[in-house]
């Protein structure tokens, strides 16, 4: 696990930034809200409940990015089909997960952490929810949804055992650079991960 003394002050610049960012995305989150409720409709934000810290569950916050569950016929539509333009243009930039720094100031989730992944997807060790979920992490700007299950549980793993503030800054670099130019499979990255926890 990383040293405690960074994860100690870790939640304080949690609080921190996640008041900053509410202040500061306030405004283009009510911009986001009015193009969700013109694409997709109310309610503008739904939840999800994933594990959290220590396997505790938590309800993130996202933006509506999918219409309705039935076609005018009444079919049955697929979860690609729900998916509006609009819908996959705030998925990858990540807009839709914006409402989330309300989870980090509510204390459930991190700035920079692993991600908290659905239960299905959820690796059966429990030494990936030691910490925090996070908005963005190790594992989201070296492949992100190109990884399997196993690669983003290694750069996972691999983060919770070294993490610190300077990790954390070059994770959120790598995030921004991912949003603008898209998610690159970084080799070098998981393999180190996996040597790492062999040894």
């Amino acid at each position: 696990l990383a040293p405690s003394s960074y994860l100690r002050w870790k939640r304080l610049i949690d609080a921190t930034l996640a008041v900053i960012g509410i202040l500061c995305l306030a405004p283009g989150m009510v911009i986001i809200g009015m193009i969700v409720m013109l694409d997709v409709g109310f309610p503008l934000i739904f939840w999800q409940q994933r594990p959290g810290a220590l396997g505790k569950p938590i309800r993130i916050l996202k933006f509506r990015t999918m219409g309705r569950a039935r076609d005018q016929n009444g079919r049955v539509l697929t979860d690609a089909e729900r998916v509006s333009k609009v819908g996959n243009l705030l998925r990858r930039l990540r807009l839709d997960e914006l409402p989330q720094v309300y989870n980090v100031l509510l204390g459930h989730m991190s700035i920079v952490g692993p991600r908290p992944l659905l239960p299905v997807d959820q690796p059966t060790s429990a030494a990936r929810l030691q910490l925090r979920p996070g908005l963005t992490g190790w594992a989201q700007v070296n492949g992100g949804r190109h990884l399997s299950i196993e690669d983003k549980a290694a750069l996972d793993l691999w983060y919770i055992r070294h993490a610190s503030f300077a990790l954390d800054m070059l994770i959120l670099l790598n995030t921004a650079r991912t949003v603008l130019f898209g998610e690159r499979v970084d080799r070098r990255a998981i393999d180190q991960a996996w040597r790492d926890l062999r040894s």
